[in-house]
């Protein structure tokens, strides 16, 4: 049995935004502007012989003004370029990241996804304790020191 996935009623989700005195819209992504926002994510992952080795925080933290570009309009329909976005305030900056994501169901976490993120944390954090033992004493006296008495 196959089941039909019927988009003709899709309707693209938008929500007004104002700041100071101007009127936006933050639409929710398209295909290239998700695209866009996931390879940026991408580029800021450290590879080492083939495996990650950790992430480029300065680029990371660059991709959330991004995605806020690539899906907020203003009254003539542009997107709103980024240098603009990077130089309001970042409570903003992150509200309006965080609701795009939503609406356009981008980095949705669900429980195969955290699953997949603990593995690969472990392995990382294995990795780390082979190379500096002294470090995976300390961290198990920490542990054990945060656990109630009994």
């Amino acid at each position: 049995m196959s089941e039909e996935l019927n988009f003709d009623d899709l309707t693209t989700i938008v929500i007004p935004v104002k700041y100071q005195g101007k009127s936006y819209t933050l639409r929710e992504a398209d295909e290239a502007a998700a695209c866009q926002y996931e390879g940026a994510k991408s580029e800021c992952l450290k590879l080492a012989n083939g495996e990650f080795s950790g992430v480029d925080h300065k680029s990371m933290a660059a991709t959330e003004p991004l995605l806020v570009s690539l899906c907020l309009f203003d009254e003539a329909s542009n997107n709103v370029p980024v240098e603009v976005v990077r130089s309001w305030p970042s409570r903003m900056v992150k509200k309006l990241f965080e609701k795009a994501k939503e609406i356009s169901e981008i980095d949705v976490q669900d429980e195969e996804t955290v699953v997949k993120q603990v593995e690969l944390l472990t392995k990382q954090l294995n990795k780390m304790r082979k190379g500096n033992p002294s470090k995976n004493a300390l961290s198990n006296t920490t542990t054990n020191s945060a656990s109630p008495a009994t």
